[in-house]
């Protein structure tokens, strides 16, 4: 994402996410970034599989054609802890049709959290993340406005975890959309493709 340095100038990003807790830290790290070329859309459809929020980010696009740019990025913010694999593998191509970048977490969003405190590679359940999380993060519930507020003086530790366990799963020729790649999370790519926005 860093090569694309200097061109970001014009485009705007996209992120499409599935709920509160991503909304509240896109948002809130808009605000504290000043990014106004940063948008962020809730999915708003009784759709709750990962197929559901490619869908809507296709579907939006089409119907707010005039807010898009032809160089534009949009990707779709998802966990996979409720996902089987054939529908990754599904999302995943209608991803690719569709010029949408998948920022996908295993188990979920907050595996992206913990990655602020520190390098964890052993797998987790939902369950065993949260409690996890919680260790570092007292009494951590998803609909806390205050959470990005509490970690963001961290995001460079994160960022390179993240890219430090995604290393590692590629490593081992885990193929990273999938079940299997636990525990994983590609919002550090997205983190630096913001940190290319124009501010102000």
């Amino acid at each position: 994402m860093a090569r694309q340095r200097g061109y970001l100038s014009t485009r705007t990003v996209w992120i499409f996410c599935e709920g509160t807790t991503e909304r509240l830290y896109f948002e809130k790290h808009r605000v504290a970034e000043r990014l106004s070329r940063l948008r962020i859309e809730v999915q708003r459809s009784r759709r709750t599989d990962v197929e559901g929020i490619i869908h809507y980010a296709v579907n939006y696009r089409k119907s707010n054609s005039r807010d898009f740019q032809k160089d534009d990025l949009v990707f779709c913010v998802f966990d996979c802890d409720q996902s089987t694999e054939e529908q990754l593998q599904r999302c995943e191509k209608l991803a690719k049709d569709n010029g949408i970048i998948p920022i996908y977490s295993n188990p979920s969003f907050e595996y992206w959290l913990l990655c602020h405190f520190g390098y964890h590679p052993d797998y987790y359940s939902q369950t065993a993340l949260m409690q996890k999380l919680r260790e570092h993060l007292p009494g951590y519930e998803k609909v806390d406005p205050n959470t990005y507020d509490h970690i963001k003086e961290r995001q460079h530790q994160a960022i390179a975890n993240a890219e430090k366990i995604l290393r590692a799963h590629r490593g081992a020729g885990t193929h990273i959309l999938s079940t299997k790649c636990n525990p994983v999370t590609l919002v550090h790519q997205l983190m630096e493709t913001i940190q290319e926005l124009p501010k102000g």
